[in-house]
Parts: C-alpha cells; structure tokens; sequence
C-alpha cells in the first residue's frame, strides 16, 4: 500500500514542486502528521506531502522512482537502501522504538528447547529487526545459527499467527497489537528492553539536498521541530489522533486512547537529546558501530559500510544552536 497526501501549501522553499516524505504505517510517524495538518512546513514555506509505504518492496520501488525527497525509517534501513542503489543522507536521530516493536509468540510457545531451530516471522529483510530479535534469542540461549527468518508483509504475518502457521512474529504497533488480540499472543520482549537498537532517523536525498541547500532542509527541520513541540505542549491528542489517522494511518482508523497508548512506546527525542544523540560521537554514531559488529557476527555483507559516507548531522546540529541561542536571547 503506498499512500500520498498533500498539505495545504502553495510554495516551498525549494520553488514549485513539492517535497515528498515517505514513512512506515506507525505511530512514529505521527510528527509529519501533525507538521502537515497544523502547517508548520508552509509557514516554513515548504510543501510536504507524505507517502506510506506498507512494505519494503513499495518503499524501494519510490525510491528508485525518484518520487521521495525524505524518509523517516530505521536507522539501520539507511546502509541497506544505500547498498540496493539508493543514495540518502542521514540528517539526525529523531526518535526511537521504545516498546512499539514487539516480539510476540503463541500461547504454547517455550525456550526450553534450546537446540532446536526457532522461526520467526518479521516484516521486513533489512537488519534491524534481524538485531532486535536476535537481541532476545541471545538472553534466551538461542544461537544466530538457531534462528530461522521468515519474512512476510504485515498484514500477512497477522495472518499467519492467527492461524499458527507462526509461533513467533517481529513487528511494529500497530499490527502487533492487532496480532496480540487475534492471536492470544504472549509479548516475550519490546524494543523497550532493547534500548536504542531501533533508532528512527530523517534522511533525504541528495537530490533534495541539491535543490532545498542547508537553509530548506534547515526549514524541514523547523518543521519536524515545530510539530514535536506543539505535541508535547498543546497536550491535543485528539487532534494528533484525527491528523494521524487522516494520514498515516488512512484505511486503519484507531481510537484516540489506541493512539495515544501507542505514542507512548515512542521515543521522540527533545532537544536535548537530539543534539546528544547526534553529535560526532554520540548515539546514533555508535548506534551504527554495534550495528556494523552485529552484521559482521552474523557474517553478512551487509557490514560493509561505513557512517561517515551518509551521515551529516552538523545541519540538524547547527539549527538546535541557533535555535537556543535564539531563545537565550530572547529574539
């Protein structure tokens, strides 16, 4: 499913076209739902529409279109996407899955059966859930070589835990709590016992790049800032609910309470926070050394990367210290 829905802007920084995000169906992404719905990104002179993608293959197929600007995605997504021919600048950390991807199993599921091979089913091929999951096998006593990944859209992975063709389901709300109804499901592990391993980042194209300059992607920014803000102080889930609905999560509407139980195993980073986090030797830069360690133990290819390539922090940087200096001074 791949979804696109526009603001309300008429000009942008970046001249006439407008600028395209594309986002996972999850309540992380309710910031650009907020930035749209409330318009902080046409005050900041910038058209942002917004694409949903339901899985990889859609996300990818966008990409090489030349049909998305910005990403909001895993961290761990970036090399991957890089590697499959897609060039993206990593902007900052933004956020991170703090108890949104769950690692659910059937009622009858154990680990007292160590040696023998578990198959779990995930949404998605690219390594972060691989970590996330092989994160929990490992305090379990369950070996790399011992897991088996099955990968399946969403939706059909529902399915297939329902119907116990899957004892065990890797996935983000909120389709695993659908799949935690449906399914009478034991929640063995969150991301929140896994602290930092899903780390939700902004990247754009350098494409984008190329057409906004520092100054556009400075005024996205604002615009991700401004809609953080107005969440965490309007205190108006009802609107956050009606705008996420409207936009991320368009043929799934949820209650107000739903969204708001499911912001709560968000970590959406305050300021201070994203400058830690995205200083040269910060989370996210470390975030990606345990990464690239995790896909050499697992012998992969995939470890063949390297952060100084993709990552320019220093715009995200540079905005929260004019912002606070700004503010210091009263202007």
């Amino acid at each position: 499913m791949v979804l696109l829905l526009a603001s309300r802007a008429i000009c942008n920084a970046g001249g006439n076209e407008p600028l395209t995000i594309g986002v996972g169906e999850w309540t992380g992404s309710s910031v650009i739902g907020v930035g749209i719905d409330q318009r902080f990104w046409e005050e900041e002179g910038l058209d942002v529409r917004v694409a949903v993608f339901g899985d990889d293959a859609l996300e990818l197929a966008a990409l090489r279109s030349g049909k998305i600007d910005f990403l909001l995605t895993v961290g761990g997504n970036v090399p991957s996407l890089i590697r499959e021919g897609i060039p993206l600048i990593v902007l900052g950390e933004v956020a991170w899955s703090d108890g949104a991807h769950k690692l659910l199993a059937s009622p009858q599921f154990s680990f007292t059966q160590r040696d023998s091979v578990v198959r779990v089913g995930i949404a998605s091929s690219r390594p972060p859930l691989r970590q996330f999951v092989s994160a929990i096998m490992d305090r379990n006593g369950v070996g790399e070589r011992n897991v088996i990944f099955e990968m399946h859209g969403q939706d059909d992975l529902v399915q297939r835990f329902v119907d116990r063709r899957l004892s065990l389901i890797a996935l983000p709300d909120p389709r695993a709590r659908i799949a935690e109804e449906r399914g009478f499901a034991q929640v063995l592990a969150t991301s929140a016992s896994t602290e930092g391993v899903l780390p939700e980042v902004l990247a754009c194209t350098p494409t984008a790049l190329e057409r906004l300059g520092e100054n556009g992607i400075r005024a996205f920014i604002r615009g991700w800032l401004r809609g953080l803000d107005w969440m965490n102080e309007s205190g108006n889930f009802s609107t956050v609910a009606t705008a996420t609905n409207r936009l991320i999560f368009v043929d799934d509407a949820y209650s107000e309470t739903e969204i708001t139980a499911m912001l709560g195993a968000v970590k959406l980073h305050d300021r201070p926070a994203l400058l830690s986090r995205n200083l040269p030797a910060g989370g996210l830069a470390q975030y990606y050394d345990r990464l690239r360690t995790f896909l050499e133990k697992e012998g992969s290819d995939e470890a063949r990367f390297e952060p100084k390539n993709f990552l320019r922090t220093g715009i995200l940087i540079d905005e929260l210290k004019t912002e606070s200096a700004i503010r210091e001074t009263g202007g």
